[in-house]
């Protein structure tokens, strides 16, 4: 054999030796990343802790004696109760493209959720509570929870534990209930004489209403 062919030879073996071998140690470094992954820890870095704090505690007692018939859930996740919209009998590159802006809509909705959501007995949701914390939360993040939630016909608004408007008047914006003769003592926690017309304002926005189905004309003969 040429001393050249021999040397060529050694060369691709060793090549493909080495190949073999950084593809060993490469599934080798794969399986114990994936060990560790999967390794359950002796103690867990955690400890328990409160659900709510000061601020909210108090807004969740005020809306379980506002509220006293309905549920007041916690921190329940947007897409616990809401449902995307039924695409199916879009075909071809319209369903397709479809389903693409579903998933995206789902990955931007994934963690968006209210202080406090207000349901039925039965579990439908009239209404959602969010509580500010000392970081103010980005105005996009409320104007996203205000449309949405106003599409799907649930009432949303923010709440000042100093400054807890009169229970009657939640009522009125979260079940459409005509609130009773209140006394000066019952408009605000607070004493503000503006919440009437800001929750008026409030209700008119907050859900918004269908349009009327179509009138079929019909001809006699």
């Amino acid at each position: 054999m040429h001393p050249l062919i021999g040397q060529i030879l050694s060369l691709g073996v060793g090549l493909f030796g080495g190949v073999i071998l950084g593809g060993l140690v490469y599934a080798w470094h794969i399986e114990r990343k994936n060990r560790v992954k999967l390794r359950m820890p002796d103690q867990w870095p955690l400890t328990s802790r409160l659900l709510v704090n000061s601020a909210e505690e108090k807004v969740w007692n005020w809306l379980d004696e506002t509220f006293h018939d309905h549920h007041v859930l916690l921190k329940i996740p947007v897409l616990r109760f809401t449902a995307l919209t039924d695409k199916e009998k879009e075909k071809g590159k319209a369903k397709a493209s479809a389903k693409l802006e579903n998933e995206c809509l789902l990955e931007r909705l994934n963690n968006v959720y209210t202080t406090f959501t207000v349901s039925t007995l039965a579990g439908k949701v009239v209404g959602c509570v969010d509580v500010p914390s000392k970081v103010a939360a980005p105005k996009a993040t409320r104007e996203l929870k205000e449309t949405l939630l106003s599409d799907c016909g649930i009432a949303y608004i923010v709440v000042n534990p100093s400054s807890l408007p009169a229970g009657s008047a939640m009522r009125a914006a979260f079940l459409g209930e005509v609130p009773d003769i209140m006394t000066e003592s019952e408009v605000t926690r607070a004493g503000s004489t503006n919440f009437h017309a800001d929750m008026k304002a409030f209700t008119m926005k907050a859900v918004k209403p269908k349009a009327p189905p179509p009138i079929k004309k019909t001809y006699g003969f």
